[in-house]
């Protein structure tokens, strides 16, 4: 009798093969530090698209991911997954505020520091 070999799980779904694209990129080892990296695009992308596929027990898809940025600890970012029948904002997004986005807003002005923007002169 021939037995295979089981694939991992995560939280019961299969786990997806993200050490060969780790690999690929130079990567000895898949942890917080290389997911961070700017470098390995790819690979950040695959394992995205993993999760892109997953649902929770009740059958929902994923809404989308949680994750720090590579800009510095603390920066906390989102990727949401659009899905079909979604309006021009999904059921998943809750506005908590919204306006005009002031030029002196420190948050603005931080996440315009760390992406090297300035303001261009009329």
């Amino acid at each position: 009798m021939v037995r295979r070999a089981r694939r991992p799980r995560i939280g019961g779904h299969p786990a997806h093969p993200v050490r060969p694209h780790a690999i690929r990129h130079g990567l000895l080892d898949l942890d917080t530090a290389a997911i961070r990296n700017a470098r390995p695009r790819a690979l950040t992308r695959a394992i995205s698209q993993w999760i892109n596929t997953l649902s929770d027990p009740g059958g929902e898809p994923a809404a989308g991911i949680e994750f720090e940025s590579r800009h510095g600890d603390g920066l906390v970012l989102w990727a949401l997954y659009e899905r079909p029948g979604d309006g021009p904002v999904s059921k998943n997004v809750t506005v908590l505020d919204y306006g005009p986005v002031e030029e002196h807003d420190p948050d603005l002005i931080e996440a315009m520091r760390l992406h090297n923007l300035v303001w261009e002169d009329d």
